[in-house]
């Protein structure tokens, strides 16, 4: 051992650390490969949430819309069913009407008719 010089140890060293180095840097080259691969991936992964986010904004504004149509019909609802109720009374009024009047003009047909056989 004491014939080993600082240079012997250099290049024992250097035959034994070298494939060594070689090879982790080999593996940390996958690796560097793998974590690009995966920060690929959540990069289309932000993209598709960033197009799903806009899609519920647009979803949310639609919502809003909708909400306030039906709060519009349901406050004004009332006053709708209010001219319905008065537009069937209005009908039945008139339907009413109709069957007095058809009354009095049979009425008069038979008057008419009366009087002409009078003649």
């Amino acid at each position: 051992m004491d014939n080993l010089t600082k240079k012997d140890i250099q290049e024992l060293l250097d035959a034994k650390i070298d494939p060594l180095a070689v090879s982790m840097q080999n593996e940390f080259a996958v690796i560097n490969d793998r974590l690009g691969s995966v920060e690929n991936r959540l990069e289309n992964v932000e993209d598709r949430l960033g197009s799903v986010e806009n899609r519920l904004e647009n979803v949310e504004d639609r919502l809003g819309s909708v909400e306030s149509d039906v709060s519009w019909m349901k406050n004004n609802s009332g006053e709708l069913f209010t001219k319905l109720d008065k537009f069937i009374a209005l009908y039945d009024d008139q339907k009413q009407e109709l069957t007095f009047l058809s009354g009095q003009l049979k009425r008069l047909e038979m008057r008419v008719d009366k009087i002409e056989s009078e003649k």
